[in-house]
């Protein structure tokens, strides 16, 4: 993707109804989220699986000065934890403190049932101009069910890369990129510049990353004898 592209995605994901935008490590996913934040209308909502997600954002947002009345970042796990246990009438939670994934799955259900209901439609929509999702890969299914139950009600855009999904384990089903994420949020772009490495004045190393992440997508095997010098390899 080129400059003038690069520098028009904050603009496309702040705008568009329903989104996804797909980003490589150290390609700028987080920087294109707080630009988003930037030049949206009205105040986001962001969203994110961990704690020390939320506070690598709050602290990109601090650096580029963001108005804190511009956003509210929280974890999916908490915010929904929050609105069904406001609303438990609504919602039909029975579980204050969840701590198995059942527990979980529960909160995930009576949240998408609160959404769908329309009871918090015109609180939501009055709190918040849109939805930013940070981390997609790592959604399960129930979480995707929540942030499309979301994107009824508020415009929203997905940030993410399926060749960084981590959290497909316990029992938890992962979300799929062709059944669940594009059918839902359609790709805007592809962030491809590896500013991380360049900004570090690896070019190399940026380079055999694009070629490698290109084969792998392709289903091809990564020949590490061609590696750049500054990779170590030891084989086990």
């Amino acid at each position: 993707m080129d400059e003038i592209l690069e520098e028009a995605v904050a603009e496309l994901a702040a705008g568009i109804a329903r989104g996804g935008v797909i980003a490589a490590a150290g390609c700028g996913k987080t920087e294109q989220i707080v630009n988003a934040t930037l030049v949206s209308a009205g105040r986001r909502l962001i969203l994110t699986h961990t704690h020390a997600g939320v506070d690598a954002l709050r602290w990109r947002m601090d650096k580029k000065l963001v108005p804190k009345s511009r956003y509210r970042i929280e974890t999916i796990a908490g915010w929904c934890l929050r609105y069904a246990a406001s609303f438990p009438a609504r919602s039909g939670i029975h579980i204050a403190a969840p701590r198995t994934d059942a527990d979980w799955q529960s909160i995930y259900d009576a949240t998408v049932k609160l959404l769908d209901a329309g009871t918090v439609t015109n609180v939501l929509r009055a709190s918040y101009g849109g939805l930013f999702v940070d981390e997609y890969q790592d959604c399960t299914q129930s979480q995707h069910k929540v942030i499309d139950a979301l994107a009824q009600i508020l415009p929203t855009c997905v940030f993410g890369d399926p060749m960084q999904a981590i959290f497909s384990f316990g029992g938890q089903v992962p979300v799929s990129w062709d059944a669940d994420v594009f059918p839902s949020f359609p790709k805007i772009t592809v962030l491809q510049k590896p500013h991380r490495w360049l900004r570090e004045g690896n070019k190399e190393l940026a380079d055999w990353l694009s070629v490698v992440r290109f084969k792998l997508e392709a289903g091809e095997s990564v020949d590490l004898e061609q590696r750049p010098a500054c990779v170590d390899w030891q084989a086990l």
